[in-house]
């Protein structure tokens, strides 16, 4: 975690000075018909002489320092995963807090009976954040099959159906659980 932030941190100091100092080799003033380097009038500039070994370098850092770095970031968030890993985070912190809200305000509903089964319900306010957490994570998990299937309504309903959390009469309940707490309204 320290690894991550001070990589972050660096890199956000580090990362423009170095985009501009290789921009620079590009960027040229003309001089009475003769083009230099903004940067250092001794030189001439890079864009006009091709074959110029500045040149080269210009094109080659351009390559990997402002365009490399981003990709190598894209790169690393698509192997490990992190949107996955940012929507499922986000699927079970809205379940955990859709039970426990509806835990405090329903008696009968389906919520009282899910967050019952999760074994909640009447215990103190420290005990029961602690028990929601690693129930909500277990719960999460068997209702998603692991988090390979989006948890939606209808998935909610089978799966409670099948602890005998629910009857058929209940969709309405699930339904209106999740449609208050839709967050991207899809």
């Amino acid at each position: 975690n320290s690894f991550c932030f001070s990589s972050t941190f660096w890199l956000f100091l580090a990362y423009p000075t170095a985009c501009m100092v290789v921009m620079a080799t590009f960027r040229c003033q003309d001089v009475e018909g003769v083009w230099y380097l903004s940067s250092d009038f001794r030189e001439p500039c890079s864009w006009a002489h091709p074959q110029s070994p500045l040149f080269i370098l210009g094109v080659a850092s351009t390559i990997a320092i402002p365009l490399g770095v981003p990709a190598l970031m894209l790169w690393a968030l698509w192997l490990w995963r992190v949107p996955a890993m940012a929507r499922e985070k986000q699927n079970k912190a809205v379940l955990e807090r859709m039970v426990w809200l509806h835990s405090l305000s329903a008696e009968k509903s389906l919520t009282s009976k899910i967050a019952a089964y999760m074994g909640v319900l009447g215990r103190g306010a420290s005990s029961k954040a602690a028990v929601l957490r690693e129930r909500a994570e277990q719960f999460y998990q068997d209702a998603t099959q692991g988090g390979d299937t989006p948890l939606t309504a209808q998935r909610l309903l089978e799966y409670c159906h099948s602890l005998g959390l629910v009857g058929v009469h209940e969709s309405d309940d699930t339904k209106a659980l999740f449609i208050t707490f839709d967050l991207d309204k899809d």
